[in-house]
């Protein structure tokens, strides 16, 4: 299967989602500052697409992307994306890590909890406070933002 995040969703409402669009907008500028090429869905451009009620990137370029990391929000059902481990990964968790803890995500990851110590730096940079994320040994993942 490959390096593989995966969550469950919980919609969210229009007026929480503007939230979600800045917290999100904030990621990506603090992402930059650390160097990490994103793209949209497809990893072309330079920009994520941070719409009305999705958002999709992906690393930038053949070589830094894999898979589009999509977040809808009304989404339902589950999703994945393989990012195997390239950069935009730290993104992708960091990402998962937010939405889980204030959103309700259900995250699960084929990866170890040391897979997840750069986005949980990220996010820490982007969102400030206090960051704690738990891996189990079956890759069910815990977030709490203080």
């Amino acid at each position: 299967m490959g390096y593989t995040h995966y969550w469950t969703p919980k919609p969210i409402s229009a007026a929480d989602w503007v939230n979600v669009q800045e917290d999100f907008a904030n990621l990506t500028i603090t992402a930059k500052r650390e160097g990490i090429k994103l793209g949209d869905g497809n990893g072309q451009g330079i920009n994520p697409i941070n719409g009305a009620d999705f958002i999709a990137f992906n690393g930038r370029g053949e070589a830094e992307s894999h898979e589009t990391a999509w977040f809808d929000r009304e989404g339902e059902e589950w999703s994945f994306c393989k990012t195997a481990q390239k950069p935009y990964d730290t993104v992708v968790t960091a990402f998962l890590v937010y939405l889980a803890a204030r959103h309700g995500y259900v995250v699960t990851t084929d990866g170890e909890a040391v897979d997840w110590l750069p986005g949980v730096k990220l996010a820490r940079k982007a969102f400030g406070g206090s960051i704690v994320v738990r891996v189990n040994d079956e890759g069910e993942v815990s977030a709490e933002m203080r």
